[in-house]
Order: C-alpha cells, then sequence, then structure tokens
C-alpha cells in the first residue's frame, strides 16, 4: 500500500498516540463512571445525521459542518456536537425510556473551522449528560 507523499494528517486532525490516548481512555471511564453513579445511561448515537437535524437545531454552525451527500443525494452531516443527536433520539425513539430520562454519551465530534489552534481541532471528544424531561 503505497501513501504517496502525503506522510500528514489534514489540517486540524491529529494521530493520538499510545500514552496519550491511555490517559483519554481513564479521562473517559473516570467520567462515564461518574455519570452512571449518578442513574445516567449511556447511549451511541451516528457519527453523522442528515444534514437537517443539525441546519434546524444549530443554524449557525451548519457553515462550519462537514457535509456529504448520500447515494440518494440527501445531504448529511458529520456531527457537529452530541446534544443535538441525543435530543432527536429521545424525541423519536419511544424505547429511550419514560421521563425523566438520564442520558449520558461520549464520542467524536466534527467542526470543520478555519480559525483553530491546538486546542481546538476539527475532530474533538465530547462527554456529557443530559436529563430530558
Amino acid at each position: 500500500m503505497s501513501f504517496g507523499k502525503i506522510t500528514h494528517t489534514p489540517v486540524g486532525l491529529a494521530d493520538v498516540l499510545c500514552d496519550e490516548y491511555e490517559l483519554k481512555l481513564r479521562i473517559e471511564n473516570t467520567a462515564c463512571t461518574v455519570f452512571k453513579d449518578y442513574g445516567y445511561r449511556m447511549v451511541q448515537i451516528p457519527t453523522f445525521e442528515y444534514f437537517d437535524v443539525y441546519s434546524v437545531s444549530t443554524p449557525t454552525q451548519a457553515e462550519h459542518m462537514f457535509k456529504f451527500f448520500d447515494n440518494d443525494g440527501r445531504m448529511l452531516a458529520l456531527r457537529p456536537d452530541l446534544t443535538t443527536s441525543v435530543a432527536r433520539m429521545a424525541a423519536t425513539k419511544p424505547a429511550a425510556g419514560k421521563l425523566p430520562l438520564r442520558i449520558s454519551y461520549c464520542g467524536s465530534a466534527f467542526r470543520n473551522e478555519e480559525n483553530f489552534s491546538q486546542a481546538r481541532q476539527r475532530e474533538f471528544t465530547q462527554v456529557g449528560v443530559e436529563l430530558i424531561g
């Protein structure tokens, strides 16, 4: 397999090497344990959704989303945050449970911003909780 002359990641993306990745996992696991101790249950949401899910709820972020099209020509977007997808899931899936919902999550989010720094990458991890209802 040849990688040609490209020997680096795209701007705003980074490889996370062993020691840093292990630290990242420990932090995530600690947060998730605390969330669970307070009655929050983990969910997994898609990495991308229909663009409209995000453009309606966060229209100011629409220009900073990574967008692409599926085979049927529908616009999709990599999630710019996980909160919007969790809200969509809770609103559309009766199996999410009865209110109040205590939902926690951990995953990558993506923003296509031109003005970013080492502290603000185009791909980043978001860990959080949502109390719904």
